[in-house]
Protein backbone atom coordinates (compact mmCIF):
# COMPACT_ATOMS: atom_id res chain seq x y z
CA UNK A 1 0.00 0.00 0.00
CA UNK A 2 1.20 3.56 -0.74
CA UNK A 3 0.78 6.78 0.78
CA UNK A 4 0.38 10.24 0.33
CA UNK A 5 -0.22 13.30 1.49
CA UNK A 6 -1.03 17.16 0.34
CA UNK A 7 1.33 19.94 1.58
CA UNK A 8 0.00 23.97 1.21
CA UNK A 9 2.07 25.31 4.58
CA UNK A 10 4.52 27.26 2.53
CA UNK A 11 7.31 27.04 4.39
CA UNK A 12 7.53 23.38 4.54
CA UNK A 13 7.46 23.26 0.59
CA UNK A 14 10.81 22.57 -1.12
CA UNK A 15 12.07 24.81 -3.80
CA UNK A 16 12.23 23.50 -7.01
CA UNK A 17 15.15 20.75 -7.99
CA UNK A 18 14.66 21.53 -11.56
CA UNK A 19 13.05 18.58 -12.06
CA UNK A 20 9.27 18.85 -14.29
CA UNK A 21 6.10 18.07 -15.05
CA UNK A 22 6.40 17.83 -18.64
CA UNK A 23 6.14 13.93 -19.97
CA UNK A 24 9.43 12.51 -20.41
CA UNK A 25 10.83 11.52 -24.22
CA UNK A 26 11.34 8.47 -25.70
CA UNK A 27 13.94 6.64 -23.45
CA UNK A 28 16.98 4.94 -25.47
CA UNK A 29 19.32 2.32 -23.85
CA UNK A 30 22.25 5.17 -24.69
CA UNK A 31 19.99 7.25 -21.76
CA UNK A 32 20.06 4.30 -19.91
CA UNK A 33 23.90 3.57 -19.80
CA UNK A 34 23.96 7.28 -19.26
CA UNK A 35 21.89 7.55 -15.96
CA UNK A 36 23.47 4.00 -14.65
CA UNK A 37 27.13 5.87 -15.30
CA UNK A 38 25.39 9.41 -13.64
CA UNK A 39 24.69 7.28 -10.49
CA UNK A 40 27.85 5.72 -10.18
CA UNK A 41 30.08 8.80 -10.38
CA UNK A 42 27.35 11.30 -8.45
CA UNK A 43 24.58 9.95 -7.30
CA UNK A 44 25.87 7.55 -4.76
CA UNK A 45 26.94 10.15 -2.30
CA UNK A 46 24.14 9.30 0.12
CA UNK A 47 25.84 8.39 2.75
CA UNK A 48 28.52 10.51 2.44
CA UNK A 49 26.45 13.42 2.34
CA UNK A 50 24.44 11.75 5.60
CA UNK A 51 28.21 11.44 7.75
CA UNK A 52 28.74 14.96 7.19
CA UNK A 53 25.66 16.08 7.99
CA UNK A 54 26.34 13.83 11.21
CA UNK A 55 29.10 15.42 11.91
CA UNK A 56 28.93 19.27 11.12
CA UNK A 57 26.02 18.82 13.51
CA UNK A 58 28.20 17.33 16.35
CA UNK A 59 30.68 20.28 15.32
CA UNK A 60 29.06 23.47 14.99
CA UNK A 61 27.54 25.65 17.84
CA UNK A 62 24.15 25.48 16.48
CA UNK A 63 23.61 22.35 15.81
CA UNK A 64 21.33 21.11 13.12
CA UNK A 65 20.58 24.53 12.36
CA UNK A 66 24.05 25.82 11.43
CA UNK A 67 23.87 26.80 7.33
CA UNK A 68 26.45 23.84 6.35
CA UNK A 69 23.89 21.62 8.00
CA UNK A 70 20.70 22.98 6.54
CA UNK A 71 22.69 23.43 3.12
CA UNK A 72 23.68 19.39 3.96
CA UNK A 73 19.74 18.30 4.46
CA UNK A 74 18.96 19.63 1.00
CA UNK A 75 21.05 17.81 -1.11
CA UNK A 76 20.69 14.82 1.24
CA UNK A 77 17.10 14.89 -0.06
CA UNK A 78 17.69 15.72 -3.70
CA UNK A 79 20.38 12.47 -3.08
CA UNK A 80 17.16 10.30 -1.83
CA UNK A 81 15.49 12.18 -4.76
CA UNK A 82 18.56 10.95 -7.65
CA UNK A 83 16.37 7.94 -8.72
CA UNK A 84 13.54 9.72 -9.70
CA UNK A 85 14.82 13.09 -10.86
CA UNK A 86 18.28 12.24 -12.16
CA UNK A 87 19.32 15.28 -10.35
CA UNK A 88 22.63 14.72 -8.67
CA UNK A 89 23.89 17.28 -5.77
CA UNK A 90 27.57 18.47 -5.51
CA UNK A 91 29.36 17.65 -2.63
CA UNK A 92 32.57 19.70 -2.30
CA UNK A 93 35.22 18.66 -0.83
CA UNK A 94 35.77 21.45 1.96
CA UNK A 95 31.94 20.04 3.14
CA UNK A 96 33.45 17.03 4.32
CA UNK A 97 35.32 16.69 7.79
CA UNK A 98 39.09 15.79 8.28
CA UNK A 99 37.74 14.91 11.78
CA UNK A 100 34.86 12.76 13.18
CA UNK A 101 33.36 12.17 16.65
CA UNK A 102 34.45 9.61 18.77
CA UNK A 103 30.78 7.72 19.02
CA UNK A 104 30.83 7.41 15.36
CA UNK A 105 33.66 4.85 16.29
CA UNK A 106 35.80 5.39 12.94
CA UNK A 107 39.30 3.88 14.10
CA UNK A 108 40.58 4.32 10.60
CA UNK A 109 39.60 8.34 10.98
CA UNK A 110 40.76 11.19 13.18
CA UNK A 111 38.76 11.75 16.12
CA UNK A 112 37.59 14.31 18.37
CA UNK A 113 35.99 13.42 22.44
CA UNK A 114 32.03 14.46 21.36
CA UNK A 115 30.30 17.57 23.85
CA UNK A 116 26.69 16.75 22.67
CA UNK A 117 23.99 15.00 24.00
CA UNK A 118 24.93 11.94 21.92
CA UNK A 119 28.27 12.02 22.54
CA UNK A 120 27.84 12.25 26.30
CA UNK A 121 25.57 9.37 26.00
CA UNK A 122 28.43 7.45 24.07
CA UNK A 123 30.58 7.97 27.36
CA UNK A 124 28.57 6.70 29.65
CA UNK A 125 27.97 3.60 27.79
CA UNK A 126 31.65 3.47 26.49
CA UNK A 127 32.53 3.35 30.70
CA UNK A 128 30.32 0.78 31.79
CA UNK A 129 31.61 -1.10 28.83
CA UNK A 130 34.45 -0.97 30.23
CA UNK A 131 34.34 -1.68 33.26
CA UNK A 132 32.27 -4.67 32.68
CA UNK A 133 35.34 -5.92 30.62
CA UNK A 134 37.63 -5.14 33.96
CA UNK A 135 35.84 -7.43 36.19
CA UNK A 136 38.45 -10.21 35.79
CA UNK A 137 36.29 -12.85 36.43
CA UNK A 138 37.58 -15.94 37.79
CA UNK A 139 37.43 -18.72 34.62
CA UNK A 140 35.76 -22.02 35.79
CA UNK A 141 34.83 -24.94 34.45
CA UNK A 142 31.22 -24.81 32.19
CA UNK A 143 28.93 -27.78 33.74
CA UNK A 144 25.28 -28.65 33.46
CA UNK A 145 23.04 -26.98 35.46
CA UNK A 146 21.24 -29.91 37.45
CA UNK A 147 18.07 -28.52 38.45
CA UNK A 148 17.44 -28.63 34.22
CA UNK A 149 17.90 -32.29 34.64
CA UNK A 150 15.41 -32.97 37.34
CA UNK A 151 13.42 -35.94 35.07
CA UNK A 152 14.17 -38.96 33.39
CA UNK A 153 18.02 -38.85 31.99
CA UNK A 154 18.05 -39.30 28.01
CA UNK A 155 19.08 -42.33 26.39
CA UNK A 156 22.49 -42.93 24.63
CA UNK A 157 20.75 -42.92 21.41
CA UNK A 158 18.70 -39.53 22.29
CA UNK A 159 22.31 -37.99 23.31
CA UNK A 160 24.05 -39.78 20.00
CA UNK A 161 21.22 -37.61 17.44
CA UNK A 162 21.75 -34.43 19.96
CA UNK A 163 26.13 -35.02 19.31
CA UNK A 164 24.96 -35.24 15.40
CA UNK A 165 22.92 -31.72 14.90
CA UNK A 166 25.10 -30.25 17.41
CA UNK A 167 28.11 -30.63 15.27
CA UNK A 168 25.92 -29.71 12.22
CA UNK A 169 24.50 -26.20 14.33
CA UNK A 170 28.47 -25.42 15.35
CA UNK A 171 29.20 -26.03 11.52
CA UNK A 172 26.63 -23.41 10.22
CA UNK A 173 27.31 -21.26 13.23
CA UNK A 174 31.33 -20.65 12.21
CA UNK A 175 30.26 -20.40 9.21
CA UNK A 176 28.52 -17.11 9.98
CA UNK A 177 31.17 -16.03 12.42
CA UNK A 178 33.91 -16.29 10.38
CA UNK A 179 32.53 -14.26 7.13
CA UNK A 180 31.32 -10.91 9.69
CA UNK A 181 34.53 -11.49 11.44
CA UNK A 182 32.47 -12.37 14.70
CA UNK A 183 34.90 -13.84 17.77
CA UNK A 184 31.93 -15.56 20.61
CA UNK A 185 28.68 -16.79 19.96
CA UNK A 186 27.27 -14.77 22.92
CA UNK A 187 27.76 -11.26 20.88
CA UNK A 188 25.30 -12.52 18.16
CA UNK A 189 22.97 -13.92 20.76
CA UNK A 190 23.08 -10.91 22.49
CA UNK A 191 22.49 -8.68 19.07
CA UNK A 192 25.95 -6.79 20.81
CA UNK A 193 28.18 -6.89 17.32
CA UNK A 194 31.04 -4.57 17.84
CA UNK A 195 33.58 -7.08 16.52
CA UNK A 196 32.28 -6.94 12.78
CA UNK A 197 34.70 -7.48 9.96
CA UNK A 198 35.59 -3.01 8.98
CA UNK A 199 36.44 -4.54 5.45
CA UNK A 200 32.60 -5.63 5.63
CA UNK A 201 31.46 -2.72 7.29
CA UNK A 202 33.08 -0.41 4.03
CA UNK A 203 30.80 -2.66 1.73
CA UNK A 204 27.75 -1.28 3.03
CA UNK A 205 26.86 2.29 2.95
CA UNK A 206 24.88 1.63 6.50
CA UNK A 207 26.64 -0.20 9.01
CA UNK A 208 23.23 -1.03 10.52
CA UNK A 209 22.20 -2.61 7.47
CA UNK A 210 25.49 -5.24 7.60
CA UNK A 211 23.90 -5.90 11.80
CA UNK A 212 20.80 -6.67 10.69
CA UNK A 213 22.10 -9.15 8.22
CA UNK A 214 24.08 -11.22 10.19
CA UNK A 215 21.28 -11.19 12.81
CA UNK A 216 19.02 -11.83 10.36
CA UNK A 217 21.21 -14.80 9.47
CA UNK A 218 21.35 -16.04 12.97
CA UNK A 219 17.86 -16.04 13.83
CA UNK A 220 17.56 -18.13 10.74
CA UNK A 221 19.58 -20.93 11.97
CA UNK A 222 17.58 -20.48 15.81
CA UNK A 223 14.54 -21.57 14.11
CA UNK A 224 16.04 -24.00 11.68
CA UNK A 225 17.08 -26.00 15.00
CA UNK A 226 13.95 -25.38 16.95
CA UNK A 227 11.98 -27.26 13.95
CA UNK A 228 14.31 -29.66 13.94
CA UNK A 229 14.26 -30.22 17.71
CA UNK A 230 9.66 -30.92 16.97
CA UNK A 231 10.79 -33.13 13.69
CA UNK A 232 12.99 -35.24 15.99
CA UNK A 233 10.06 -35.98 18.72
CA UNK A 234 7.66 -36.05 15.45
CA UNK A 235 5.52 -33.21 16.95
CA UNK A 236 4.71 -29.65 16.37
CA UNK A 237 5.23 -26.80 18.36
CA UNK A 238 2.14 -27.38 19.58
CA UNK A 239 1.39 -30.64 20.35
CA UNK A 240 4.89 -31.03 22.17
CA UNK A 241 3.35 -31.43 25.31
CA UNK A 242 0.99 -34.77 24.81
CA UNK A 243 4.52 -36.64 25.07
CA UNK A 244 5.98 -34.00 27.73
CA UNK A 245 8.40 -36.49 29.07
CA UNK A 246 10.05 -37.72 25.72
CA UNK A 247 10.15 -33.67 24.95
CA UNK A 248 12.02 -32.89 28.29
CA UNK A 249 14.64 -35.88 27.58
CA UNK A 250 15.34 -34.67 24.49
CA UNK A 251 15.92 -31.14 25.24
CA UNK A 252 18.15 -32.37 28.49
CA UNK A 253 19.84 -34.26 25.68
CA UNK A 254 20.57 -30.96 23.83
CA UNK A 255 21.42 -28.97 27.06
CA UNK A 256 24.34 -32.26 28.12
CA UNK A 257 25.48 -32.33 24.70
CA UNK A 258 26.18 -28.27 24.37
CA UNK A 259 27.72 -28.18 27.60
CA UNK A 260 29.69 -31.14 27.82
CA UNK A 261 31.62 -30.50 24.28
CA UNK A 262 31.55 -26.67 24.14
CA UNK A 263 33.05 -25.24 21.28
CA UNK A 264 35.76 -22.43 20.93
CA UNK A 265 33.51 -19.54 20.22
CA UNK A 266 31.18 -20.05 23.09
Amino acid sequence: RREFFKQWYQRRVRASTGATNEPPPVITEADINKFVFDYITKGSKLGQISNAHAIWADRKDDGVLSGSCITLAKKHSDAVDFIKTGIAPEFSFRERSLVYPDWMRKPDKAAYRSKTAIGKMFHVVQGLEHSVLDLNLPEGDIRPDSSFLAGEPPTEEELESARLLYTEYCTELANIMIAYGIQDEGDLAAGCLNTIKMSLAKEHERNYDMREQCLSMFRCLQRKYRREFFKQLGLSAESWRHEEDKALRQAAAWYLVTYQDPQPHQ
